[in-house]
């Protein structure tokens, strides 16, 4: 289970209305356009998908349709730019934890992996470049460096770009994970509009969001979103039109089975009933999907949006977090019935 470092990210590219000042980590940010006025955003439509690894979310893959017209009567050749941040060493990991990586992914420095974009069908080569170096930015910008390849259209000419890559899942000490994506950067486009954004997040697990768990916590953003699906199959959608972004992305999420298994952990057990520590011990087996014989078990997992029955449930499949906490549960448990 990966600590994650929350840092603070004030967008800061020109023309942006407002600064984001909610903390989250690495994360794609929409396209912006270099020392260019001519080129509307005519649409984006945005997919951010989880990526499972042992049953869990452990990584979104994005990709990005964008459409972009030339609405002026000559050829314009522009460099689009794919701004991201870079951490070092010490933000990597430090007293606050760690950033979170997918699977068998090492530290890159931007936590942006598999980074790769069309323009008109063609695959183009990225050049990584000194984000300073081509626009104004203020000094505490966390976005330091930009991917860039130079796009030429025609008088009046509408052109497809395409770009996709993976990102590890932010996770927080409080077992919530994040996924976001940053909007802010489309108001560089010719007026500051885009046409129409279509954003779907779909965690491809069964998930609440922060503000439906008992103890609360933040809506998602921005507003104007709605569910669709149940269980694995329930996703975000934003659908705007004629937008002038403002805000960004932001979803705080609790997914199964992290959710049982990450909070089962953090209580105290020495200080629970026998019943109680039955419960808490078995809520661990729920979250990997173990289909239950006992009657009152069965009933009450049940209950929970987080249970999803496997009938091939394995306990090999279990993680040795969970294999530990059981085996430290089981002890407590017989300690008690010993009387000691």
């Amino acid at each position: 289970m990966f600590k994650t470092l929350l840092l603070a990210l004030a967008l800061s590219l020109p023309g942006l209305a407002s600064a984001n000042d909610t903390d989250f980590g690495a994360e794609g940010a929409n396209l912006i356009p270099i020392k260019n006025d001519a080129v509307r955003m005519v649409d984006e439509h945005v997919m951010i998908e989880g990526q499972l690894y042992n049953d869990q979310l452990d990584a979104w893959k994005v990709t990005v349709t964008f459409h972009f017209k030339n609405e002026s009567q000559k050829e314009e050749k522009i460099q689009m730019g794919f701004p991201f941040p870079k951490f070092s060493a010490d933000e990597v990991s430090n007293e606050h934890g760690e950033l979170s990586l997918p699977h068998g992914r090492k530290p890159n420095g931007s936590l942006i992996y598999d980074f790769k974009a069309t323009a008109g069908g063609k695959a183009v080569t990225p050049k990584e470049v000194t984000l300073k170096n081509l626009v104004k930015l203020e000094e505490d910008s966390p976005y330091k460096f930009a991917n860039i390849w130079d796009v030429t259209f025609k008088p009046g000419e509408e052109i497809e770009v395409v770009t996709s890559y993976i990102t590890g899942v932010i996770q927080s000490t409080t077992c919530a994970q994040i996924a976001s994506y940053v909007l802010n950067t489309g108001v560089n486009w010719k007026e500051g509009k885009i046409g129409r954004s279509l954003i779907e997040l779909k965690p491809n697990i069964p998930f609440i969001t922060c503000d439906e768990d008992p103890e609360g916590g933040y809506e998602p953003r921005p507003a104007g979103y709605r569910t669709e699906g149940q269980g694995k199959d329930r996703k975000f959608i934003w659908d705007f039109k004629d937008f002038t972004p403002s805000d960004d992305v932001l979803v705080c999420l609790y997914s199964a089975p992290l959710y049982r298994s990450c909070l089962v952990g953090q209580k105290d057990f020495e200080q629970m009933s026998l019943a109680d520590l039955r419960i808490e011990r078995n809520k661990i087996y729920a979250t990997y999907g173990y289909v239950f014989k006992s009657p009152d078990l069965k009933a009450m997992f049940e209950k929970e949006w987080w249970y999803q029955p496997n009938p091939k449930f394995d306990p090999k499949a279990m993680s040795k977090d969970d294999l530990e906490l059981v085996k430290k549960i089981k002890a407590i448990e017989d300690k008690k019935k010993a009387g000691k």
